[in-house]
């Protein structure tokens, strides 16, 4: 009876109390959907730049390894030379790379590697060969520069390679966890 008494006497206080933690459940509840929600836009951020970068990867591999063939069959003008292009292949890199934090580390320090070494490559090829007078976007390479020039391009099939099967495997790791 006396609990009745007291409920009667500070109703107003008991209705305030459970408003105010229901007020409170509910921010608690709002906030932890919130933090979901961000955790699966920053994965699904985080996959599509791997997705990017890998192709984008596998893209300079396969023209390296384009032109490494090409090489190797004599498929120029020994006398003429040939004409190697100059124009990296970084667009998805360059409008990603604020966004490289998304990677685990392992990942973005071989990806930065890779493009990095192919800017490498490229100011190398401006040591060994000659600018093109007629197309700007390559460097003309005779004579023993060629075999340099394939010399590095295979060397820089390796970073370009590491990168690859490291977005590859955090991409089937990233896939065989999520269900």
């Amino acid at each position: 009876m006396a609990f009745l008494y007291y409920l009667k006497e500070f109703q107003t206080l008991v209705a305030g109390a459970v408003g105010f933690a229901g007020v409170i459940a509910t921010l608690a509840h709002n906030a932890s959907v919130s933090r979901n929600q961000r955790a699966e836009e920053r994965a699904h951020e985080r996959n599509t730049l791997r997705a990017a970068l890998l192709a984008e990867l596998k893209i300079n591999r396969d023209a390296i390894r384009e032109n490494l063939d090409r090489v190797k069959e004599g498929a120029y003008d020994k006398a003429a030379g040939v004409l190697v292009p100059t124009d990296s292949i970084d667009d998805v890199y360059r409008a990603f790379l604020p966004q490289i934090g998304l990677l685990p580390e392992d990942d973005a320090s071989k990806v930065m590697t890779a493009y990095l070494s192919m800017e490498a490559h490229i100011a190398r090829l401006y040591l060994i060969g000659s600018v093109s007078g007629e197309v700007s976007q390559y460097v003309k390479l005779t004579g023993e520069s060629i075999s340099m020039a394939r010399d590095m391009q295979e060397r820089l099939l390796e970073p370009l390679g590491l990168a690859i099967d490291a977005l590859q495997a955090s991409s089937a790791q990233n896939t065989g966890t999520r269900k």
